[in-house]
């Protein structure tokens, strides 16, 4: 069977794929919902049992329809291009960007992806506030924590240079030598590199990963929170082997689960 006839043929298998998909790329993200919780907002529109903040349950609710499209277009064959990556961009941050940014559109000022080395001078920054007589105004550690972004934190690509940037990475996806599963891990490095968009890159980029498992008829696999810290290490490190390696493991997980379940 094809990844989209697993998908299609066993309505329990993909919502259990869709809410463990949700569940754990949002938090890889430290979003607190557990997969009960998930399962739950999902498929009663309502709010689990614990307090969170109304932006958690949005960033999970938002995938209640993004299988249905990834399955959709991967069925029809549609071409894939930069288009894909702001529809899924909009499907998945509708309600949590507002201002001049737009859920769906690159973004409009530049962005940054926080480092240990952010994260240690930052921590250090406000420990040594804690002892000072006269703390600093909300202005004054704002300019801090942009002066501590530009001098620690990953720089990614200006906004004015992403179209070309995107447009560039899809065109050559498929111009390489690599086999399927480095191929849409190479993208996902590519993607993340970029960080198109304002908020809500490593969600798209996950969810592109999925879709282009579709597309290519390659195994399925989720990237499960316990596999954080080896998945942001390869990010991080931008490295393919690494993020292979990973994806190859949740893969074997994956069809150990469907086996379970006697779909395969």
């Amino acid at each position: 069977m094809t990844a989209i006839e697993i998908l299609t043929s066993n309505e329990n298998y993909t919502f259990s794929l869709l809410t463990r998909h949700a569940h754990h790329s949002c938090a890889i993200e430290n979003n607190p919902l557990t997969l009960a919780d998930a399962e739950h907002l999902i498929r009663h529109a309502s709010s689990p049992g614990q307090v969170v903040s109304m932006r958690h349950l949005i960033e999970v609710y938002n995938y209640k329809d993004l299988l249905d499209y990834l399955v959709y277009n991967a069925r029809d064959r549609r071409v894939f291009n930069t288009t894909t990556f702001k529809e899924i961009h909009y499907i998945l941050t509708g309600g949590l960007i507002y201002g001049k940014e737009r859920s769906g559109e690159y973004k409009k000022k530049d962005n940054y992806v926080v480092t240990a080395e952010f994260q240690k001078a930052y921590n250090e920054f406000v420990a040594m506030q804690m002892f000072e007589k006269e703390p600093l105004s909300r202005e004054e550690i704002a300019n801090i924590y942009n002066e501590l972004l530009v001098k620690y934190a990953k720089h990614t690509t200006p906004p004015k240079e992403v179209a070309g940037a995107m447009a560039r990475m899809v065109d050559t996806l498929l111009d390489n030598d690599l086999n399927t599963l480095e191929t849409i891990c190479k993208c996902h490095l590519d993607f993340e590199n970029i960080h198109p968009f304002v908020d809500g890159n490593g969600r798209v980029g996950r969810a592109v990963m999925l879709y282009l498992t579709l597309l290519f008829d390659e195994p399925l696999f989720v990237i499960t929170k316990e596999q954080k810290e080896e998945y942001m290490a390869a990010v991080k490190e931008n490295s393919l082997d690494r993020l292979v390696k990973l994806c190859r493991k949740m893969q074997k997980d994956e069809k150990e689960f469907q086996q379970k379940l006697g779909i395969i």
